[in-house]
Parts: structure tokens; C-alpha cells; sequence
């Protein structure tokens, strides 16, 4: 929306005439124009007929991929029995992610606007945010000595707000003796108690049986879930699959919430089990794909097809692979370190001691895609200057591809991207530092501390990756790769951008495999695998 629409949609709200502003902007557009089965627009669920309810709170209506999903998820537990509690933001919160470039109550309007309409859409009607949020007392954010360790009505809110901050600040590091840090941080603060408060709020006034949320690690969705797991009830999150067309899902008891993440009796079953010989065919198609960009949702590489160009002879060569350092995966929390940066410099300072081992920094390329104001090769840059002749740095412009890179390693080091699954399945050894979904699989080295991580790393030439090892990978690569991804044919990434299809009650309705799969699979608090 340009500059000067804006500034009318705020004078609109002043005025309290927005929404008309909204409907006459959006009229010419294609904005809501889902192609929508008439049928589930108009889908009625009698009261008679209802087993149960089930909690889908949304609270940023702009973000149409996530409320779209919603909608759909909404109508596969409707037409099962099941009447979706649905919630959306009207302008309650101090501070949410839609508020990341223009933070102020015209973003609040055209949100709820998005969000009303693709309710709409779908025959939903939601319940605002502002008739459960409230009313309990509750500690004043800017008056706590300690505001990074607040705990809530049983739930530490702190980490929410924390991992909230970093995503609209677009960095990993953030000062709370910074006037502007802290003010973000604090406001996420004070969301994240009335979110706690709307989800207590919707389960006892609602019974519902179950919760079912998008955006796992953030203030807006993972707190729900966090609320329903401490009230003891099926606590689940979904997010887009790594395959296109699909949908996975997570659960807040796991290690972590995001959908990455199985509980472990789930990932030792995995890997105990043979793969039959299709279950083989289907694994290697699907990473071999990934190597050729033709299995995965974005492609992150681009152009990119150069390999690495060293002429030094060194006894290893070690890569290590960073991540998007606001990224959602880092609030995973465990192994040897808890702090990316604290990772880098330990690997940086420990493999300069050793110099018959090259390390190669592979930094991640959608540094350069995306905004963001805190780049780990520039943070490596500030922190070193001139790296040891053994390290070298590739910024995230660097036209290195991945996989020709991996190809010229013999072993791989990261913090919890998913190279460090690839890697062992084509067989080379990874070195975890991080937490991340395979950690303890039995494929990858996951030392606990930072002097085990240490001295895994100045013994990298003894390191191997057995054929058991290998085994294991492949086991869980297919688990994760085909049994965690759900089919969900409403939406297609094309060129790197996502695309939603038409949506038909038949696709949806009782007897369709997955939804049935996934709509018993969130009731019974999970696992949700497809089909074999």
C-alpha cells in the first residue's frame, strides 16, 4: 500500500469510516477473490450434531497464508463433528508482527480487514480477541528487574516475547538498555500475557478438546498451544511442508513445538524400521530432488552453480552451515550451546588451532534475499577481521551451490539446518551444535557441552559416518522427508512465492485420507503421519 493510501487509511480510522475505506480500495483487486466451494461458504454445523469444539485462534488477520490454512483446517474438523472455535485480532494487542513496517492502528485495521474477509470466505464468523483478553492481574512489564524470565499463569512468556522481538527487529541481538529494544521487547511482553489470558479465557468458556496452532515459537501462535498443553488438552502446530502441497505437524509437549520436531518414541520406532524397497525409491527421489532444486519449496541457491575454489591441501575440510539468525528454528533450545554466535566463535577459535583442517562458512544465502539487519557474515567480519589462513567466509551473495559445496566436505558442522540431516544421508559425518529436530537419531555427533563439542572438532579426521549411521539416516530422512508431510493441495510455491488454489468440499470432506488422518491425529495429541 503506497505512502499516500495509508496516510488516507489512517485519517479513516480516526474517523472511524476504515472499513468503508478498505471495501472501496479492495473492490477493483483480486485480493478476496478465493475460489471457495459455495458449499463450504455456506456449510452449517447443527448444534445436534456437534462432538466437540476445537481451539484455531488466529490473531494476525493479514497473514493470509497461515489464515487461509486456518480456514481450511476449520472446515475439516467442522464437517467431522467438530465446531471451530475460530479468533481474530480487532486491534487488541500492544504489538504484533503485522505491525513490523507501519506499527501503528491503520496496520490494526487493514489486518482485521484481511482477516474478516477470509473468514468470510470460509462461512466462519471469529471471536475477538478482546472478549477473552483481560481480566486478571497481572505484572507490569516495565516495572520487572528481570523482564527476560517472566513466568505467566504457568508459562514462561519471556521466551515468546524474546523469540517475537528478534523476528520484528530482524536480529538475533537485542539491547534491553536500548530505549527502542526495549520498548519492542516489553510491548511483546505485555501481548504475550494477554494471549496467555485469551487462551485460558477460550478453553474454559469453549470446552474445547483441542488446539491447533500456526507459528509455533511466536507470541500470536505458540502460546495458545503452551496454554493448552499446561491445561492438559491436545496442544498441536502446523506449519507448510519442505515438499509443496503439504502441511506438517507439531505438538508443544515434543522438545520443541515447531512441526519440524516428533516426540522421540515416534523417531525410534523410525529408524528401527527396514525401508522396503519403494519406501528407498521414494526417499532418494525426493533428496536427490533436493539437490537439483526439484523437491524443495524455495529455492534459496538461485543461479548459483559454482563450486568452491581452493587449491590447499588440508588433511579435512569442514563446512560450516549457518542459519537466518532471527530465523524461528533457533528458539529450539538445547545441546552444546543455546547462542548461534557463541557456536561460531568456539568452531572459528577452535579449528584456527588446527591447521591441517580447512573451515569453510557457509553462510546462509536468504541473508541476502530477505530484510534483515544482522548478518552473521558480517557479525564474523566485526568480531575477527582478518579470519586465521585456514577459515574461509562466504558471505550469503556467494555463487556456491549448497550441494556442490557438500560434495567437496568431509564433514559437516551446524547448528540445527537441515544440511546436517542431508549430509549423512549422502554420506558424510555432521557435527551438531545446536537443537534440531534429528538431534539423538543416532546419525549426526551431538556433543552436550561446549569442551565435548570442543574436542569433537579438534579430532574432525577421526570422525566417520558408519553404515548404521547411514542406515539411521535414510530411516529418518524418509520419516521426516514422507511420513511427517501431509498432502495439502490448496497451494503452490512458484518462484519462490506462494500460490493458493481453488478449495473444494470434496477435497475436504469425511473419507479424504489425510484430513481424517490429521483431524484424529490432533484430537488424539498426536503423531500426525500420512498414510503408508
Amino acid at each position: 500500500m503506497s505512502g499516500l493510501k495509508r496516510e488516507i487509511l489512517r485519517l479513516g480510522y480516526r474517523l472511524n469510516v476504515e472499513d468503508h475505506l478498505l471495501d472501496a480500495y479492495f473492490a477493483n483487486s483480486d485480493r478476496y477473490d478465493f475460489a471457495v466451494d459455495e458449499r463450504i461458504r455456506s456449510y452449517e454445523l447443527p448444534d445436534s450434531e456437534v462432538d466437540g469444539r476445537v481451539l484455531l485462534p488466529v490473531v494476525q488477520g493479514r497473514d493470509a497464508s497461515g489464515v487461509f490454512k486456518y480456514c481450511i483446517m476449520a472446515h475439516a474438523f467442522r464437517c467431522r463433528g467438530y465446531e471451530p472455535i475460530v479468533t481474530l485480532c480487532d486491534n487488541d494487542v500492544a504489538i504484533c508482527h503485522a505491525r513490523e513496517q507501519h506499527d501503528d492502528l491503520s496496520a490494526c485495521a487493514l489486518c482485521h480487514h484481511h482477516g474478516e474477509n477470509l473468514f468470510s470466505a470460509f462461512g466462519l464468523d471469529p471471536v475477538p480477541l478482546s472478549a477473552l483478553a483481560g481480566g486478571e492481574s497481572r505484572p507490569d512489564p516495565y516495572a520487572l528487574s528481570d523482564p527476560r524470565s517472566l513466568e505467566y499463569r504457568g508459562i514462561r512468556v519471556s521466551d515468546y516475547a524474546e523469540a517475537s522481538a528478534r523476528r520484528f527487529l530482524r536480529r538475533y541481538h537485542f539491547d534491553l538498555d536500548d530505549s527502542g529494544d526495549r520498548e519492542t521487547y516489553l510491548r511483546f511482553l505485555d501481548t504475550a500475557m494477554d494471549i496467555v489470558d485469551a487462551g485460558y479465557a477460550a478453553i474454559a468458556e469453549y470446552d474445547v478438546d483441542a488446539t491447533l496452532v500456526n507459528h509455533a515459537p511466536y507470541v500470536y501462535g505458540g502460546l495458545f498451544a503452551a496454554v493448552a498443553a499446561e491445561a492438559g488438552i491436545a496442544s498441536m502446530t502446523y506449519a507448510s511442508g519442505y515438499r509443496d502441497r503439504t502441511v506438517m505437524f507439531g505438538n508443544a509437549k515434543n522438545r520443541s513445538p515447531m512441526h519440524q520436531f516428533s516426540d522421540e518414541a515416534t523417531i525410534e520406532a523410525a529408524v528401527s524400521e527396514p525401508l522396503s524397497g519403494s519406501q528407498e525409491a521414494r526417499i532418494d527421489e525426493i533428496m536427490e530432488g533436493r539437490r537439483e532444486g526439484e523437491t524443495t519449496r524455495f529455492d534459496v541457491v538461485g543461479e548459483a552453480d559454482e563450486a568452491l575454489d581452493s587449491s590447499a591441501d588440508y588433511e579435512v575440510t569442514a563446512g560450516m552451515f549457518t542459519n537466518l539468525i532471527w530465523d524461528a528454528s533457533l528458539t529450539a533450545t538445547g545441546g552444546a550451546f543455546h547462542d548461534p554466535f557463541e557456536w561460531i566463535s568456539a568452531t572459528i577459535e577452535t579449528i584456527a588451532d588446527h591447521g591441517d583442517v580447512q573451515l569453510v562458512i557457509k553462510t546462509h544465502p536468504v541473508e541476502a534475499m530477505k530484510r534483515t539487519n544482522e548478518r552473521v557474515s558480517e557479525w564474523i567480519t566485526d568480531q575477527y577481521g582478518s579470519l586465521p589462513g585456514n577459515v574461509v567466509l562466504l558471505p550469503p551473495e556467494t555463487e556456491v551451490d549448497t550441494y556442490r559445496l557438500i560434495d567437496q566436505l568431509d564433514v559437516g558442522i551446524v547448528y540445527n539446518s537441515t544440511v546436517g540431516m542431508e549430509m549423512p544421508y549422502f554420506g558424510d559425518p555432521v557435527v551438531v551444535g545446536g537443537e534440531t529436530h534429528y538431534r539423538g537419531a543416532g546419525f549426526t555427533y551431538d556433543p552436550e557441552t561446549k569442551s565435548e563439542y570442543e574436542d569433537t572438532l579438534s579430532r574432525l579426521d577421526e570422525l566417520e559416518l558408519t553404515e548404521e549411521m547411514r542406515r539411521t539416516a535414510k530411516r529418518y530422512a524418509y520419516m521426516f522427508m514422507v511420513r511427517t508431510h501431509v498432502d495439502f493441495p490448496f497451494y503452490e510455491t512458484v518462484d519462490n512465492q506462494t500460490r493458493w488454489l481453488p478449495v473444494s468440499h470434496d477435497d475436504i470432506e469425511p473419507g479424504n485420507v489425510n484430513f481424517d488422518t490429521a483431524v484424529e491425529g490432533v484430537l488424539a495429541d498426536g503423531p500426525v503421519h500420512t498414510p503408508e
